[in-house]
């Protein structure tokens, strides 16, 4: 009874559960150096600016500076992700049926599970495209630097 398909199932969607968290934890992690990499380039970069005024290359650094900081933050914020399934909601549910199966605990666990992971993902794709829109920013903003330092 223990190996069973319905078992497999709800193995299976706990791993994925915990696969998006892992998933999120590198994203943050990456966005962290996004963020990092952004203010020390535009430290290095202002610290290097002696003119009073921005010309057209430091202006549009500044702007892809505050867009990269805004993209890196967005995705550092907490988010409406789930990451648990709580056992008593299972164990409430049992008590209903006269002769409760953990065959169909496993069933209706796992199904809980997929809902869950199929929420997240739609939030974790997102988070993923901020993430790359603060890479190219970021590339963006350390060209325009550059190129506002050499001249």
């Amino acid at each position: 009874m223990d190996d069973s398909i319905e078992r497999l199932g709800f193995e299976l969607s706990t791993r994925a559960l915990a696969e998006q968290e892992r998933a999120l934890t590198a994203l943050r992690s990456r966005a962290a150096t996004v963020l990092a990499t952004a203010s020390v380039s535009g430290s290095l970069a202002s610290a290097g600016m002696s003119r009073a005024s921005l010309d057209l290359f430091g202006g549009l650094a500044m702007l892809a500076f505050v867009l990269t900081l805004l993209g890196s933050l967005w995705i550092l914020l907490p988010h409406e992700l789930g990451f648990s399934v709580r056992g008593w909601p299972v164990v409430d549910r049992s008590a209903l049926v006269s002769a409760p199966d953990l065959i169909d605990v496993y069933r209706q666990t796992a199904a809980w599970i997929n809902d869950r992971v199929r929420e997240n993902q739609t939030t974790l794709r997102e988070l993923a495209v901020w993430l790359t829109v603060s890479c190219l920013l970021l590339s963006v903003e350390i060209v325009l630097f550059g190129l506002d330092l050499v001249r």
